[in-house]
């Protein structure tokens, strides 16, 4: 069984603008590095980008789940990293005794 992803909502206008859009079904966004871009991927695959000055954007709750997901992640994986330096510094010290 393949695990769902969580998807959100992000609301977007102008700065001083009336009225507000909407992307839903989003599963990732971020910056384009050395750009004043945000990016953002819907579960179809399609790409949205909007600038970052002279927009305000409004996230959904579900983002929160997101980034604590992907927190918890890097923490899992970095543990399994610690762990894995561990028993090669122990195979090592074995064949060396």
């Amino acid at each position: 069984m393949s695990k769902q992803a969580i998807t959100y909502t992000v609301g977007y206008k102008k700065v001083g603008g009336l009225i507000w859009e909407t992307l839903d079904k989003i599963v990732e966004d971020g910056i384009i590095p050395n750009t004043q871009t945000r990016f953002f991927l819907n579960e179809k695959g399609e790409r949205f980008e909007a600038p970052l000055q002279g927009v305000v954007f409004k996230f959904s709750k579900e983002r929160a789940l997101v980034i604590a997901a992907v927190i918890k992640a890097e923490k899992e994986q970095e543990e399994l990293g610690k762990a894995y330096e561990m028993q090669e510094k122990l195979k090592k010290a074995n064949e060396l005794s």
